[in-house]
């Protein structure tokens, strides 16, 4: 498999771009569940729940419909449908990765020599499928 320039990554909240993404992340992980029993030599476990949360990271652009849903779904307490793509959603073969997801929180960073920008934080709810294009 070949490597993914990452610069052409792209956010899609239901089905609508988000504009001027300088990157994303999704942690997906697993609960494990402690089953040892008595007599035994070793700890042993089992798999738990699967969960998964995530950052999202932007300049800031006030005419982006899709910042305000992310900025509105944080205010609101509303819940958002994600599709993260690792390359660009027209390229065949892009993975993705789609969810209904809270945004549990906005960063706002302001530097005097920088592009004002949002980091956006998510839960997600429920389960995290992947597909390609």
């Amino acid at each position: 498999m070949a490597t993914i320039y990452g610069n052409n990554g792209e956010i899609k909240i239901s089905s609508t771009a988000v504009g001027e993404v300088k990157s994303w992340s999704l942690t997906i992980s697993r609960d494990t569940i402690e089953d040892t029993s008595m007599g035994d030599d070793s700890k042993t476990f089992v798999y738990g729940k699967a969960s998964a949360s995530g950052t999202i990271e932007v300049h800031f652009d006030d005419d982006d419909s899709a910042q305000g849903t992310l900025r509105d779904a944080v205010i609101n307490g509303t819940t958002v449908a994600l599709d993260l793509f690792t390359n660009a959603s027209a390229t065949s073969g892009t993975d993705y990765y789609s969810c209904t997801a809270l945004i549990t929180s906005q960063d706002i960073s302001v530097e005097m020599d920088s592009i004002e920008s949002r980091t956006y934080n998510f839960t997600v709810n429920g389960a995290v499928t992947k597909s390609a294009v």
